[in-house]
C-alpha cells in the first residue's frame, strides 16, 4: 500500500470528517486514559474488519500510533486511528456495510449513512462510549478505509491535541 501523499490527504480529511461527527454528540462519555481510550477504538476497527467479506482480503494494515484531537466539549482528548483492509475484489459494497452497520447496531451502536465525494456509500458508527468509526471505501474501491475516534479521555502530563502516539 502507498503512503504518500495523496494517501495522507486523504486519511487528514477522513480525521477531519470523524472529528466532525464526533462533534454532533450531544453529550461525550469519557475513558480512564489514552491506553483505554485507543484500545477501544483498536478493538472496534478490528472488529469492523471481521465483518468484512474475509475471502476478499488480501491484506490489512494498521498503524499502532494515531494522532490525539482535541474533544469537542473541550479539555478532553480522543485518539485517532486507521486501518486499511485491501480487497481483491467487491462486487456489493453496500450489502457489505449494511451487514456491518446491521452488526454493530445490534451492540447499541448508532449508524449514519452518506456518501463519499465519488458518490461511494459510506457508514458512519456511533458507540455508547463516545467513540466512532467511518467506514468507507478508499479512491480505487479495492479497500476499506476504518478511520477511527476513540471515547474522550482528560489529558495526562505531556499529552496534546496534534501529538502522534
Amino acid at each position: 500500500m502507498s503512503t504518500g501523499p495523496r494517501v495522507a490527504s486523504a486519511f487528514a480529511g477522513a480525521v477531519a470528517i470523524v472529528l466532525a461527527m464526533t462533534a454532533c454528540g450531544s453529550e461525550e462519555l469519557r475513558a480512564q486514559d489514552l491506553g483505554s481510550a485507543k484500545q477501544t477504538a483498536q478493538r472496534q476497527q478490528e472488529a469492523i474488519v471481521a465483518l468484512l467479506p474475509q475471502e476478499l482480503i488480501v491484506s490489512v494494515e494498521t498503524s499502532d500510533t494515531g494522532v490525539l484531537l482535541p474533544c469537542a466539549s473541550g479539555g478532553d482528548l480522543q485518539w485517532t486511528g486507521r486501518a486499511i483492509a485491501a480487497l481483491s475484489s467487491l462486487s456489493d459494497l453496500e450489502a457489505v456495510l449494511a451487514d456491518v452497520a446491521a452488526a454493530f447496531e445490534d451492540q447499541g451502536f448508532s449508524a449514519r449513512w452518506d456518501e463519499t465525494i465519488a458518490g461511494a456509500p459510506r457508514l458512519q458508527l456511533f458507540g455508547a462510549e463516545g467513540d466512532s468509526y467511518l467506514v468507507s471505501p478508499s479512491v480505487n474501491d479495492l479497500s476499506i478505509d476504518v478511520v477511527s475516534a476513540s471515547p474522550c479521555f482528560p489529558d495526562a502530563e505531556g499529552e496534546y491535541p496534534g501529538q502522534v502516539v
